[in-house]
């Protein structure tokens, strides 16, 4: 005669029990994975603008300058910009080696595969939301984005109103703000290399501003506004619209979003026009910005070298010191 054992299962409470523990634990892991994954796109982040800072420094000890943001000559004569000339010295000599420097807008063509359109890691940050890399620039034009920007100055956008102060501007006859303007070499930096910045990351989104692309104004801009997840093209096709694609100042604060203080009011339609002279200067200021996807603040390298992270409660008057390479401004805090 066989004796049946019988075998308790779990209560419905029981299960339950468990499943919370488990979801407590997984909520707990959660940030913590964040929190990890967030500290490695830093890092790697702070280590392309090492390298990308070393470039530069390579370059400036072969010509004895720092690379132009973009050379305007005569015609018929070579024209670089900021990211090109470094390429030799970002281990990508056979790219630069094929650089067509007559006519840069033929580095652009060839879809996808165009010279121009060559995605680089190593102007990338991890943590950049870029939607689509390279990008169809239509036309059969195509070109490939970078997160980080020269440092052009106080100010470095629209090119008309450049202070040409920082260690990128516009080179050649046809530069502003100034004519013939010439590259910066490391003795103009008379505020300390560990006082200017060289390169920092550029924000590829601001809804706020990408929100007023299409609305009425009461003067119509000369351009339309350029979408964020456009601008940043690391090879831009020359002219002096290649200064907001690869040089960033201090127009504005670290992480500076536009402001939502000029939203047209409701119904009726269509909607009542908004002041171009009054949205101008806060659009101006968001394309030269610097900024990140980092909590907290953005990373750069300073002129010696030297990469540091730079939280987004700096005052701008100290953003814009930073940026300047003979303000006589000495001394500057940048920790907070």
């Amino acid at each position: 005669m066989s004796i049946l054992t019988a075998r308790r299962a779990f209560t419905l409470i029981e299960l339950l029990v468990v499943l919370a523990i488990i979801a407590v634990i997984l909520g707990l892991l959660l940030p913590a994975v964040q929190k990890v994954r967030a500290a490695a796109a830093r890092l790697t982040c702070q280590n392309h603008l090492k390298q990308i800072g070393l470039a530069a420094h390579n370059y400036h000890d072969a010509n004895q300058v720092f690379p132009p943001a973009v050379e305007l000559p005569p015609a018929g004569r070579p024209a670089g910009s900021l990211f090109v000339y470094l390429l030799p010295y970002l281990e990508q000599e056979a790219l630069f080696r094929q650089w067509d420097l007559l006519t840069p807008s033929n580095n652009q063509l060839t879809g996808p595969t165009a010279r121009a359109a060559t995605v680089l890691k190593v102007l990338l940050c991890p943590s950049d939301r870029i939607l689509r890399n390279p990008l169809d620039l239509g036309g059969g034009r195509f070109g490939a984005l970078t997160s980080y920007g020269g440092n052009g100055g106080s100010r470095t956008f629209a090119p008309s109103n450049a202070t040409a102060d920082g260690i990128f501007h516009a080179v050649g006859p046809g530069s502003l703000p100034r004519p013939n303007q010439i590259p910066v070499a490391m003795l103009a930096i008379t505020d300390g290399t560990s006082q200017t910045l060289l390169f920092g990351e550029r924000r590829h989104s601001d809804p706020n501003l990408e929100s007023y692309a299409s609305a009425p104004f009461d003067t119509p801009p000369t351009l339309p506004i350029p979408s964020l997840q456009t601008l940043g093209l690391w090879a831009p096709a020359n002219g002096l619209g290649a200064l907001a694609e690869i040089t960033l100042g201090g127009s504005a604060t670290i992480n500076y979003g536009h402001p939502n203080s000029y939203s047209p009011p409701p119904p009726p339609t269509p909607p009542t026009p908004i002041s171009w002279a009054t949205f101008q200067p806060a659009v101006e200021a968001r394309i030269g910005a610097f900024g990140s996807f980092h909590t907290g603040g953005a990373n750069f390298v300073f002129a010696d070298g030297s990469v540091r992270f730079l939280r987004d409660t700096l005052p701008l008057d100290t953003v814009r010191a930073l940026c300047t390479r003979a303000g006589n401004e000495t001394g500057v805090s940048w920790e907070n």
